[in-house]
């Protein structure tokens, strides 16, 4: 027999070897398996391990004691599944937080006038009733003012004029405040604008009026503004 068969054969003995070897260790591996009575009784005995910890468990009762490591029931748990401190003593419902205040009133709708006349700095003719800008005072159209030096000035035509300059030929749009009328016409104290912009507001920013006790914080700033600027009312020497 030749070299190489030799070495073809034993080549193939160590092959056989091999596999029989692992084919043993197989062998043996499955004969350590736990039969199905073991792996039932493990089974049974982790689920009802986990029952008793695990959150949310189904079957466990309402304030049901959950051990500790070392066995001790220091937990409860209720039907929710949230572990807690048992509640012992009487139950008082806790008094509401929330304060509820008055129902907030829907914003009121403008009132749309068209081609109006202006009276004065302060009042404006809409044909059905007279309008009075609300949280200002303004110089009627006769008023004459007097100048530091002693001139005399109409500052109510003046007024006047700003605010026809300030409308034009547009629409305003007012909120009526107050209504009286208890004299020969009704006249609406209001908020009325022109192209977005508040009459009343303008008017003091322009120095043409001065604001009431009941004019928004800003009336008062936009006063003193103007006084300082010396615009309207408070122009140094009016031509």
């Amino acid at each position: 027999m030749s070299v190489r068969a030799l070495l073809a054969l034993a080549l193939m003995a160590g092959a056989v070897g091999v596999c029989y070897v692992l084919a043993q260790l197989a062998w043996d591996a499955m004969r350590a398996l736990p039969d199905k009575t073991a792996v039932e009784k493990v089974a049974s005995s982790a689920t009802s391990d986990l029952s008793l910890t695990r959150i949310g468990g189904l079957g466990r009762s309402a304030n049901r004691p959950v051990p500790d490591a070392d066995g001790n029931g220091v937990r409860y748990v209720d039907g929710n599944g949230i572990v807690a401190s048992r509640v012992g003593g009487e139950l008082v419902r806790a008094p509401a937080k929330l304060i509820y205040g008055p129902p907030i009133p829907p914003p009121r709708e403008a009132d749309e006038y068209k081609l109006v006349v202006i009276d004065s700095a302060g009042e404006i003719d809409v044909r059905t009733h007279l309008i009075r800008l609300d949280h200002i005072e303004a110089p009627a159209a006769d008023l004459s003012c007097t100048t530091s030096a002693g001139h005399r000035w109409p500052c109510g035509r003046r007024a006047r004029t700003a605010l026809r300059r300030l409308v034009r030929r547009r629409n305003i749009h007012c909120v009526d405040d107050d209504v009286d009328t208890s004299g020969p016409r009704a006249v609406h104290t209001a908020s009325c604008s022109v192209a977005g912009v508040d009459m009343s507001r303008w008017l003091v920013e322009q120095g043409w009026a001065v604001p009431t006790d009941d004019a928004p914080e800003d009336f008062e700033t936009a006063n003193i503004t103007a006084q300082n600027l010396g615009l309207g009312l408070y122009k140094r020497d009016p031509r």
